[in-house]
């Protein structure tokens, strides 16, 4: 993993990731999206391998992105923008994916990145086609809008 700078998943992917030697019958259960307790000790590891950001999607809840600097291990939740009603949730994590790096080029920052990704990846949720993304201001106005400082 150390040639990996960002790496992007969803929840469910951490928790296949994140295995036990031996489980009880009582450990194995369905899919939970208020699992997270993994992710602090999943993050770690990832990053002691090399990869220099971890960004963990989290449904509905937004997303939540580590990074070490200066050795320290810093954790950073980001909501995710208000939708009127799901549609379809086919290609987010793709959309979410192109937000991320959006923010990373264009404004060489992790908060953003994550911000970006949420909205790209929340606007898809509206429909099946590429209407329901806006244009690049209407995008930063939405940034504003949600993420204001």
């Amino acid at each position: 993993m150390p040639y990996i700078d960002v790496l992007k998943m969803n929840l469910e992917e951490s928790q296949c990731c994140w295995f036990q030697n031996e489980y009880r019958l009582e450990d194995i259960t369905s899919y939970d999206d208020s699992k997270t307790d993994h992710l602090d000790e999943f993050a770690e590891h990832v990053l002691n391998q090399g990869t220099q950001s971890l960004f963990v999607t989290l449904d509905a809840h937004g997303c939540v992105g580590y990074h070490r600097e200066h050795g320290t291990t810093h954790k950073h939740f980001t909501k995710s923008i208000d939708v009127q009603e799901v549609i379809d949730t086919t290609g987010c994590g793709d959309s979410f994916a192109g937000g991320l790096a959006y923010g990373l080029v264009y404004h060489n920052s992790l908060k953003k990145a994550a911000e970006f990704a949420n909205i790209l990846g929340g606007l898809r949720t509206q429909g099946k086609t590429y209407e329901v993304f806006k244009n690049q201001k209407e995008t930063e106005g939405i940034r504003e809008k949600f993420y204001s400082e």
